[in-house]
């Protein structure tokens, strides 16, 4: 049975178990992105990651006044938020300590806080990038070490636009997937299309993750994987046809098993049948243990009913189901619009933003929901029983599913604030469990 949702909707939240009326202490909202020294909220941050443990937070934004020190590169850094240390630090800085000559984005945190893999088209980060395109790194806040970890053996420029991006760690900090189009990753890559790579953090090893169902390379892009937490599974969208036994068409999103070499295609009803929306409105994400995946879809063949709008489904990999999720009782299809969904190391908690798209766009609004899919239902609710300005979207959960960092354009989650613009806030639905302080040796 699944729980009613939990609406991340205002200053003052309350949690209150369905039909029981109780209502313990008020959970604030924790604004993250906020000027050094102060309680004022910096805008244009966005791409928050927090890590499984919930400790460390990474974001990315071009503000200057993030931290204590200069940033006077006016690019987008990669951030990192500490809430055991209370400490604020920029990550995509280069090896000797200076400052990035390009935009860094995309930051992604291994589960204890120690690794932090992010993209950049910065040149000067390491020594011998010359290949005059967006590269992956690898930074290690244990040792400070900083490595770039798509680097191809030829580092030229090439006549072939080329560049990798969109990495994600894993929890246990030994495999960075990432997707690129450079073609000399791996020997044997002459599809001069993008594919999703898989990195080996104690090696250095790069493997293909995106392959055809002969082992090979894909006859088309594939790209944006997400990784289980042991690294074992991928979740990535592609344009390909030959990834199953049989062709496919369109995009889909597809779930391959790096133990048994098995892919499947996500995005299909329960008869089978493959979905035919369209893979670039596609939003999705994976459990930590790699058994369920939540996507989003338009496609009138996932399920029976009448819809339009974007809904968010739910796959269990393991048991081979497939049910909607929506804000109405009983999943039932209404006309409410899904995206930005994110799991919980288990799949039992699900955080994804929601809106009403029968609504005039000046005066709709997107409110985050945090949804516990097994067990008591509970909901999450403003006290003062007011709808949310603004929107808020793209969380992302810690392992236990008590943390859930996300990225809000309101003017209504903390006081004082008049303008608007993206921040990034924490909300603690466990409590305000303690954070250790953990002190890097490598100084970020």
């Amino acid at each position: 049975m699944f729980a009613t949702p939990l609406a991340i909707s205002a200053l003052a939240l309350a949690l209150s178990a369905e039909g029981i009326g109780i209502e313990p202490p008020i959970q604030p909202v924790q604004l993250i992105s906020h000027v050094h020294g102060k309680s004022e909220p910096v805008w244009d941050a966005f791409n928050a990651q927090i890590s499984a443990d919930g400790n460390t937070i990474v974001f990315t934004s071009a503000a200057d006044d993030l931290i204590d020190g200069a940033d006077t590169n006016g690019h987008r850094d990669v951030f990192l938020y500490d809430l055991g240390c209370e400490r604020m630090v920029r990550i995509s800085d280069s090896v000797a300590g200076a400052e990035g000559n390009a935009d860094s984005s995309s930051g992604s945190v291994s589960g204890d806080g120690r690794y932090v893999a992010f993209s950049s088209h910065a040149s000067n980060l390491v020594p011998g990038d010359g290949n005059a395109e967006g590269d992956v790194f690898l930074l290690d806040r244990d040792t400070g070490q900083l490595r770039r970890i798509s680097a191809a053996p030829n580092t030229i420029p090439r006549p072939r636009k080329e560049g990798s991006y969109a990495p994600r760690i894993s929890a246990d900090g030994r495999f960075v997937a990432f997707t690129s189009n450079t073609d000399t990753l791996v020997s044997g890559d002459d599809n001069r299309t993008n594919d999703v790579y898989l990195y080996e953090i104690a090696s250095g090893r790069i493997e293909l993750g995106s392959r055809a169902a002969d082992g090979g390379f894909a006859d088309s892009n594939s790209g944006h994987a997400e990784i289980s937490a042991d690294g074992r599974r991928l979740l990535f969208t592609s344009m390909a046809s030959d990834l199953l036994g049989a062709p496919s068409d369109r995009g889909h999103l597809y779930l391959r098993d790096r133990l048994t070499g098995i892919t499947e295609m996500v995005d299909r009803a329960p008869n089978g049948q493959p979905s035919d929306g369209d893979r670039s409105d596609m939003m999705y994400a994976l459990s930590g243990d790699g058994r369920y995946a939540a996507f989003t879809s338009r496609s009138a063949r996932l399920w029976p009913g009448t819809w339009s709008a974007r809904v968010l489904f739910l796959r269990d990999t393991q048991l081979g189901t497939l049910r909607p999720i929506t804000a109405a009782p009983g999943d039932a299809m209404n006309n409410w619009y899904s995206a930005t969904p994110a799991l919980s190391y288990d799949g039992l908690w699900l955080a994804y933003m929601s809106g009403n798209a029968s609504l005039d766009l000046s005066m709709r609004h997107r409110s985050l929901f945090l949804r516990k899919l097994e067990g008591d239902t509970l909901a999450l609710t403003p006290t003062d029983g007011n709808t949310l300005e603004g929107t808020s979207w793209f969380p992302s959960l810690s392992a236990d599913g008590n943390r859930v960092v996300f990225e809000s354009n309101s003017r209504d989650l903390i006081p004082g604030v008049s303008d608007g613009g993206r921040a990034i806030y924490l909300f603690d639905y466990g409590g305000g469990g303690s954070a250790k302080c953990v002190p890097r040796a490598g100084g970020r």
